[in-house]
């Protein structure tokens, strides 16, 4: 795994650089270099349907043999901040 700058540009870049397929980002966007350079969710979608037809498994054993992962996300109030 190679981690980038966050933004689709400077994925595909990485992805160009290092000769990659595949690319995505926190967002489920997913880059599939065959289907073309941009961050696309139903080239991800296309996939899981793909793996689910080709080995016969329900959508809830993949996501059982998978890592989880948590994306914590919040915003802080700037007006708030003291500026001096």
């Amino acid at each position: 795994m190679e981690r980038t700058a966050v933004g689709e540009i400077n994925v595909v870049k990485k992805m160009l650089e290092i000769g990659s397929e595949l690319g995505g980002e926190g967002n489920g966007g997913v880059i599939l270099k065959e289907a073309h350079l941009g961050r696309d969710s139903l080239v991800g979608v296309a996939m899981v349907l793909n793996r689910m037809s080709q080995e016969k498994i329900p959508i809830s054993k993949i996501h059982e043999s998978l890592p989880q992962f948590h994306i914590i996300k919040d915003k802080i109030d700037l007006d708030k901040v003291d500026k001096d």
